[in-house]
């Protein structure tokens, strides 16, 4: 049962989860910019980072860069991007990047916000914070750590998961449904979402929205808590519902 469980959540988790963005997707000198100054920070280089900060954030960091040093793991380190989001107005690219930083005394994560106009890239926020342990341990999913709130939260995905399959399959086998495409479009959405945070057990709910085969995983970044989700099959409930319906009439 527990295996079982197990692959269901990375099969949905795979399907369905929102994917980081990969470095690539930043420009060289984003890269360059957010990179060079956490090895400043590291190294307490105040004037090498303040040639990579406007003005305004200069005159802010460096008066705090001791403390930043502190909270950066000592060197050699191992930067690797977790999230990225950019936005595009007119020539101005403004971009907000974590990325998780490992050293020999432990793990850190640095967010970094740089603006690009007229050609020239510059930091205008970052920000170091600490972690106990590798970043994508934290909030980490466990079976043996749960409790009844997410067992029944597990049981209420599967359920829903699996009435959306077994509509799938009568709309497809029984022949009692003549626009079988227009019946499976509605069978894989499901309507309102149910969330929960693994780690904390609380839950959300949005009224307004859907999911397709009525269930989602997600954990984005890499730090942040897993997230699942449950919606109802309501085109998969009338489908199967209709089926017994008609078994009924026929009988």
């Amino acid at each position: 049962m527990r295996a079982t469980l197990i692959a269901f959540i990375v099969l949905v988790a795979s399907a369905c989860s929102p994917s980081n963005v990969i470095e690539k997707g930043l420009t060289p000198p984003e890269r360059a910019v957010i990179r060079g100054a956490i090895d400043d920070i590291s190294r307490r280089d105040d004037e090498s980072l303040t040639k990579k900060m406007v003005p305004e954030l200069a005159t802010k960091i460096s008066p705090v860069l001791g403390q930043m040093q502190q909270l950066m793991p000592t060197p050699p380190l191992e930067v690797s991007l977790a999230k990225a989001n950019w936005t595009i107005g007119g020539d101005t690219r403004n971009l907000d990047a974590i990325y998780q930083v490992h050293g020999k005394s432990g793990w850190a994560m640095v967010e970094a916000t740089t603006q690009t106009s007229q050609g020239r890239t510059l930091l205008t926020g970052i920000y170091v914070k600490p972690t106990a342990t590798d970043p994508r341990q934290l909030n980490s999913f466990s079976l043996a750590q749960a409790g009844a709130v997410q067992w029944a939260m597990l049981a209420a995905m599967v359920a829903a998961f699996a009435v959306t399959i077994a509509a799938l399959v009568r709309i497809w086998r029984s022949g009692l449904f003549p626009r079988r495409w227009l019946w499976t479009i509605g069978a894989i959405i499901g309507l309102m979402t149910l969330r929960m945070n693994w780690s904390t057990g609380e839950f959300s709910f949005q009224p307004v929205s859907f999911q397709l085969f009525s269930v989602s995983v997600s954990k984005d970044p890499v730090y942040a808590p897993w997230m699942l989700g449950v919606s109802l099959p309501l085109f998969a409930l009338i489908a199967l519902l209709r089926r017994r319906g008609k078994a009924v009439e026929h009988a």
